[in-house]
């Protein structure tokens, strides 16, 4: 058999939704360098915008924080 999902495809909500022009093509090509089909693409980076924790602006941020703290720390211990 193929592979199980966890949820049947006919339980999924369809949805249909106009994009600007050239948006699908970005899309595709997305799609493309990241083996998924389109339909996987969207629900990939839906699923990123309703979970900001895991968004990569998110970990961008994260990794900022930590870099300004670290040079923070580094500045108030060089003083002591």
């Amino acid at each position: 058999m193929g592979k199980t999902r966890e949820n049947k495809i006919k339980d999924w909500d369809q949805v249909t939704i106009r994009l600007p022009d050239g948006m699908r093509d970005e899309l595709n090509r997305l799609a493309d360098e990241n083996d998924r089909s389109a339909n996987a693409e969207i629900i990939h980076r839906l699923k990123q915008s309703l979970s900001p924790t895991d968004s990569p602006n998110m970990a961008a941020l994260r990794k900022c924080l930590r870099d300004e703290l670290g040079k923070a720390i580094d500045a108030a211990l060089s003083k002591k």
